[in-house]
């Protein structure tokens, strides 16, 4: 249930750094656009304080087990957001090294 509230705050921060109009080199005005790398500020998730003293309940427990479960899920879309970056970046080293 907490991934719903984690979820979209991780969408909306990776949204702000997703690659949007990028400045352009100035060797080549509009050809080639430099991307930007996106921007990863989710925070890990903590044990519950019972954990210290092993007096958890099932619900504290679940409660924590989906808070990991959410933060590994936004871990693998930043995943994916960075190989994505890598990608433009690697075109747009190729788009920079065919203006010299």
């Amino acid at each position: 249930m907490r991934w719903i509230r984690i979820l979209p705050i991780a969408l909306a921060g990776l949204a702000l750094a997703a690659p949007g109009p990028a400045p352009v080199a100035k060797g080549a005005p509009g050809k080639c656009k430099q991307p930007h790398a996106p921007v990863f500020k989710l925070e890990k998730p903590r044990k519950p304080s019972c954990a210290i003293g092993g007096s958890c309940t099932r619900r504290q427990l679940e409660a924590y087990d989906d808070e990991v479960r959410d933060f590994r899920r936004a871990l693998h879309f930043y995943g994916e957001e960075l190989d994505l970056y890598y990608k433009r970046a690697n075109k747009f080293l190729g788009c920079m090294s065919e203006l010299d």
